[in-house]
């Protein structure tokens, strides 16, 4: 049999290296986890749950005197292991206990931090180089590192050894007092975050009423999206912050709370703690990020007040908006426009149809709802204060109200189009003895009795041909409806962009990163030290995540704030254009429950205790 020791680096101090020491740990079948080394063989009464188990191994440097025996060998610098039988074999494995104060652990699953909602969770099961010297020749027979008591002992090694050392204390009166003190202030701030968070699951619930069953706020304007993302993150900071400081909240996979709030995607063990403390501080630090970029703008803003309300009404709205586009369908109705002959009738009917029309915005927009900066003074502050995230939200809801007449004008000559080019179709199939099966969405051949009169194909025919000449005069109004739809998402989608970057980076785990990779969980890598006889000596460490890793799913945001199908073959087509709605996918991002208005149910936790 082949026993696998795992060994902590931090016991090869020169102190345990020249001293007579007993090992303190757990044996599972093949495998000895060393936690501590103790002068006595005697282990004093343990009370707390991870002593379970708890036992001496053996020794160290020092006569055999239990299952284990160990020597410091200074040429290897390496514990050396007793091979006094033969049939036995070992592997030593060294290790640098994890901190679990700074949220380190190791694990065979790498930390998830965000999700797209699309991922599936991996197993990577057994390490291949712990197999590739001694190959398992059953899981229930033997234990290995991809085991769970074998992870969860290896992670709790500081814990365990914090809890042995402060056994032979006791608690004064004074700490005694300061934990009734500090229970008081919990339960203070616990009736504070439960008034907070009933409030925001009132707020969500409004914002996302459907009115009339069909449109919420939500679905209609950029600020109450952001409005809606923030409301959802603050009513979930209080359970990321409690899953940290009290892991048994989420670490039960058949917990009733965390099927009743439904995350979008859940890690497994410590994964869920430290991913939820991850995700607390960035989404803390972007939203402070957020609020002081909001009130740099804020400044900027009322230092060019004049030029920017002067900007808004005489440049984008009078000029822009009302007077050269008025020119330019002007131009396409009368003047034919590239040295196209158009059709003059249904030229100038669409024309004045369309002026008239802008003529009626312009009288009502820019003499009654003409936008005045000095007036707009405390929604300007409310918007900045809030963040720049919210000023880019109502920048993009402003530019979808000056623009809904061109949002009309654009969807009237769509529909024009799409059912003049339909008609057309469905009459070319006239010429070649074809009819459009709806009911088997295909092209069926007539049969003899179907076959049609002499009249209606000569109707059919004039129809056609008239279609066909008036084709190029409604598809230039299209056309230049068209190009001002795309210039107008294209614009939208930038400030979008912008926004899903400032709402999303994570700047927090890039930081991170730089300061303590250890906590950013990518799997554990084993490699080769030494072999001294029949033993090998393993380094077991925690692999990073990489920079990619980090920021794969943030990418994929990007890639999907896009137009929702092909925009060309929209174009010929006739089909309407519109921006891809990532309002689910940014929830699964930051994983927030589906079910917002059951997260009061984790202060139930605390109530039975």
């Amino acid at each position: 049999m082949n026993y696998h020791i795992y060994f902590p680096q931090d016991l090869l101090n020169k102190k345990s290296r020249s001293k007579s020491l007993y090992l303190l740990g757990f044996h599972f079948k093949n495998i000895f986890i060393i936690i501590q080394v103790i002068n006595s063989p005697r282990i004093p009464q343990l009370n707390f749950p991870l002593s379970k188990g708890l036992e001496v191994l053996g020794t160290l440097n020092k006569a055999n005197e239990g299952s284990l025996s160990l020597k410091y060998d200074n040429t290897t610098n390496y514990p050396v292991v007793d091979t006094s039988f033969k049939d036995e074999t070992y592997t030593v494995i060294v290790f640098d206990p994890p901190n679990f104060k700074n949220l380190e652990y190791f694990s065979i699953n790498p930390i998830l931090l965000q999700s797209t909602g699309f991922e599936k969770n991996t197993n990577y099961g057994l390490t291949s180089k712990l197999n590739h010297y001694e190959p398992l020749k059953s899981k229930s027979e033997y234990y290995s590192i991809s085991d769970e008591i074998v992870l969860d002992k290896l992670n709790q090694c500081l814990r365990i050894r914090y809890n042995f050392d402060r056994m032979g204390s006791k608690p004064s009166r004074g700490i005694v007092s300061t934990n009734k003190v500090s229970h008081y202030i919990f339960d203070s701030l616990k009736y504070i975050a439960m008034i907070f968070q009933i409030l925001t699951i009132w707020l969500i619930k409004v914002i996302n009423y459907k009115f009339f069953e069909k449109s919420s706020l939500t679905d209609v304007l950029e600020t109450f999206k952001q409005l809606d993302l923030r409301l959802r993150q603050v009513n979930y900071f209080p359970i990321q912050f409690l899953c940290y400081y009290d892991k048994s909240i989420l670490y039960n996979k058949d917990s009733e709370f965390l099927k009743n709030i439904e995350i979008p995607f859940l890690n497994s063990d410590l994964n869920i703690n430290n991913s939820n403390y991850i995700n607390l501080y960035n989404s803390l630090w972007l939203i402070v990020n957020d609020v002081l970029i909001g009130m740099t703008f804020y400044r900027i803003i009322i230092e060019n007040y004049d030029f920017l309300n002067s900007f808004i009404n005489e440049v984008i709205i009078k000029k822009l908006l009302f007077q050269e586009f008025y020119d330019t369908i002007e131009w396409v109705s009368f003047d034919h426009p590239a040295g196209f002959k158009l059709n003059n009738e249904l030229g100038q009917f669409m024309g004045d149809l369309f002026l008239w029309t802008l003529k009626f915005w312009k009288m009502i927009f820019t003499d009654g709802l003409m936008i005045n900066m000095k007036d707009s003074k405390i929604l300007l502050s409310i918007l900045c204060y809030g963040g720049l995230t919210f000023l880019l939200s109502a920048i993009v809801d402003y530019i979808k109200i000056i623009t809904f007449h061109l949002h009309c004008f654009y969807y009237t000559s769509t529909r024009i189009y799409n059912r003049q080019i339909e008609t057309i179709k469905s009459l070319f199939q006239l010429f070649r003895g074809k009819k459009y099966n709806l009911l088997r969405n295909r092209i069926d051949s007539l049969e003899l009795s179907e076959r049609f009169e002499i009249d209606q194909l000569l109707l059919g025919t004039l129809l056609f041909m008239v279609l066909i000449y008036l084709l190029p005069t409604v598809f230039a109004f299209y056309l230049m409806f068209f190009i001002i739809r795309i210039i107008i998402l294209t614009l939208n989608n930038f400030i979008e962009s912008v926004i899903t970057f400032i709402n999303f980076i994570p700047l927090f785990i890039i930081l991170l990163k730089f300061k303590n990779s250890n906590r950013l969980q990518g799997g554990i890598t084993i490699n080769f030290l030494s072999n001294v006889g029949d033993v090998n000596y393993l380094c077991l460490s925690n692999k990073s995540l990489t920079y990619n890793e980090i920021l794969r799913n943030f990418y994929k945001l990007f890639k999907i704030i896009n137009f929702k199908s092909n925009i060309l073959k929209d174009f010929f087509l006739g089909n309407l254009i519109f921006l891809n709605d990532l309002k689910t996918l940014k929830f699964n991002y930051l994983m927030i429950p589906k079910n917002y208005d059951k997260t009061i149910e984790v202060w139930n936790h605390f109530k039975t205790k």
